[in-house]
Order: C-alpha cells, then structure tokens, then sequence
C-alpha cells in the first residue's frame, strides 16, 4: 500500500522541538497544562503512525487530529493565534486520506500567523454537497503576493498536490486564494467517500474510479 499512502510526511523537526520547549515551561508554571499538552502530543504522533498504515479515515478522525496540532500550536503562540472549525455534521463521516488537511493547516500557522507579531486567526470549514465534499483553511495572516506567491505553497502543500494527483487524478482540486483585506484561503474540494456498513467506503462515480485506482496500485501496478 505504500503507492497509495505516497506523500505523506512527519512533522517539521521544529514542531516537536518547539513542543517540548513549551513543555519544558509549563512543567513548572502550569503542571496540568503541560499533562493536557502531552496527551495532545501523543495523540499527534499516535495518529502519524497510525497513517502509514491507514488508507482512510473519517473526516473527523482527521478533524480530531488537526484540533490537537492547533492545541499545541495554541499552547506555543497564546494570544497570538485563535482558530475555528465549523464543520456540518453530515460531512464528519466523508472518508478522507490520512493526514491530507494538517499541511494545510500548518502552512496557515507557519507562513501567515507566526510571521506576524500580532498573530491571527484560523478557521477551518467542512460541507458536502453534490458528491463533492469542500473543505476551506483561512487565514489573517501575510496574505499572499499574488495567487501563484511560491512563498507560501511551500513543501507541504506541494506534497498534498502530488498526493491528490496520485490518488484522485483530476477528481480532487487545491486551490489558493487572497482574502480581503488580508490573509490567504486554501479551497480543497474531494469526491465524497462517506461510511456505509462493512469495511468499505460509499463512494461516488469519481471516487470509485479513484479507489480502483488504488487497487490496482496495491496489486502491483506502475504506481505499486
């Protein structure tokens, strides 16, 4: 299954560095913050592991997963970064691949919020409709120079291009965006998979086309 799960990435050794660096204070000023924290960060790296071997999951396993990266972050930054999640509850049971939306959000925190001294605010959104589930990262940080700004495509949404391609092909679409007056909106629209009973997930014409794919991938194909 390693075609299917290509891409995916551990964190940017700074993460955990600046995660134990504010352990590190908590544990003297705030001993049951710093026990929160790490039970944040375990539930982090337990759902890392987790991915490699996990073609799918819930949109809200993922959504618990990104809640307890921002926590940390939030831990980091204080009164710096604020964050929203606003999903519809129909949309938690979209299957997703593991891991796709935390470089997303990470890209929000790295480039538009910590770059500024005053901080600023996340919001991630979630609905579905139409077959197509829309997931949107906004931000009120730097902004984007323009819609192309390589500055902020970084690495990390590079690499969830290259996954989408790989999994979806031209079903799923990333897109970046300026909001007004300023901060930068990552769009990421997927064919719906949603749970259904048995092992497998419900799937549109696109995403069953996407899932025969990847069968033909683990069986040994060109992408295997």
């Amino acid at each position: 299954a390693g075609g299917f799960r290509v891409g995916i990435k551990c964190f940017r050794p700074h993460f955990l560095f600046n995660a134990l660096n504010v352990l590190s204070n908590l544990i003297h000023t705030d001993p049951r913050k710093a026990e929160d924290l790490t039970e944040e960060l375990a539930a982090v790296f337990r759902y890392t592991l987790d991915a490699t071997r996990t073609e799918w999951v819930s949109l809200e396993d993922e959504l618990r997963f990104v809640t307890s990266y921002l926590r940390i972050e939030k831990a980091r930054f204080e009164r710096r970064l604020s964050y929203v999640i606003d999903t519809e509850p129909q949309s938690k049971t979209v299957r997703i691949p593991p891991m796709i939306l935390q470089p997303i959000v990470e890209n929000a925190v790295r480039h538009g919020i910590a770059s500024r001294i005053e901080g600023g605010a996340v919001r991630l959104s979630a609905e579905s409709a139409g077959g197509r589930l829309v997931l949107v990262v906004e931000d009120s940080g730097s902004g984007l120079k323009t819609e192309d700004d390589s500055g902020r495509q970084g690495i990390g949404l590079s690499n969830v291009r290259d996954r989408l391609k790989h999994i979806y092909g031209d079903g799923a679409m990333l897109q970046l965006s300026v909001v007004e007056p300023i901060g930068t909106r990552v769009t990421l629209t997927l064919p719906v998979f949603s749970e259904c009973g048995g092992t497998g997930p419900c799937a549109t014409k696109e995403a069953a086309a996407a899932a025969a794919v990847y069968r033909y991938a683990r069986a040994g194909g060109p992408d295997a």
